[in-house]
């Protein structure tokens, strides 16, 4: 409980971290192409928490609503869109959507610009753990 508590407090601060990099300069023409929008996957078993950040390509940044078994937290920002969420007990998040987004209008392609993720013990994991749908 108490690696998951600190995995959290980890995530938290990164949010702080993040929202920072919100107001950073978008790159219009690197990195990867953005995809239509759609939830999250994450793909390493050891993950239990995670701070993204992702570039939204259109007028409206979309609201994030997060699964029963995550909490979190988002920091919109257009074009950028800042996202903490930790899983609820001990348990991984593989393979589960965490959160999903919601548009009110068009909705716009999502690139994710970056990632970093803890696992039960607060631990950096390595390589890049979430993809978009």
């Amino acid at each position: 409980m108490y690696a998951l508590k600190e995995s959290l407090r980890s995530a938290a601060l990164t949010t702080i971290a993040l929202s920072s990099l919100i107001t950073a300069t978008a790159c219009g023409s690197c990195g990867p192409a953005p995809v239509p929008p759609g939830g999250p996957v994450v793909t390493d078993a050891t993950v239990r928490s995670c701070d993204i950040l992702l570039q939204v390509d259109g007028d409206e940044v979309p609201a994030v609503e997060f699964a029963d078994g995550v909490r979190g937290q988002s920091i919109p920002q257009a074009p950028r869109l800042a996202i903490s969420f930790a899983a609820r007990a001990d348990a991984s998040l593989q393979g589960g959507i965490p959160f999903t987004f919601r548009f009110k209008g068009a909705a716009g392609a999502l690139t994710l610009v970056s990632e970093q993720c803890f696992d039960s013990a607060g631990v950096a994991v390595a390589g890049t753990p979430v993809e978009l749908q």
